[in-house]
């Protein structure tokens, strides 16, 4: 299969991490309090990883009869609200399509699918 790049953007709300922190349990202060995170080497919330990269995996295209066997994420990156962030969904082939979160041309975050052939 040919290589397939397809890009957009997306962007965090302190309202998305207060709704995943409620939905999740987690409330980690590095994630749900500014005052805390005001004070660690970020400055300020950081993005919960995996909502990053569950926002990504949302601008997977369908696939008919394809099952995700192994869903990976390298976290390289910090991910911040306010922030319009690129997306781009790469199908190296059928059987696996990485994800990529940047700011600008920092890469922060990658999703790796490898899909049952």
């Amino acid at each position: 299969m040919k290589r397939q790049t397809s890009s957009n953007s997306i962007r965090f709300t302190e309202e998305d991490l207060a709704l995943f922190s409620r939905a999740s349990g987690d409330r980690n202060p590095l994630h749900v309090s500014p005052d805390y995170a005001r004070k660690t080497a970020f400055g300020r919330p950081v993005v919960f990883g995996i909502l990053a990269g569950l926002a990504c995996l949302s601008r997977l295209r369908p696939r008919s009869k394809r099952v995700p066997k192994e869903i990976s994420i390298q976290f390289s990156n910090p991910v911040f609200t306010g922030i319009s962030y690129t997306v781009q969904v790469q199908e190296e082939s059928s059987e696996r399509t990485l994800i990529q979160l940047y700011d600008g041309s920092i890469l922060l975050l990658v999703v790796a699918l490898d899909f049952e052939a």
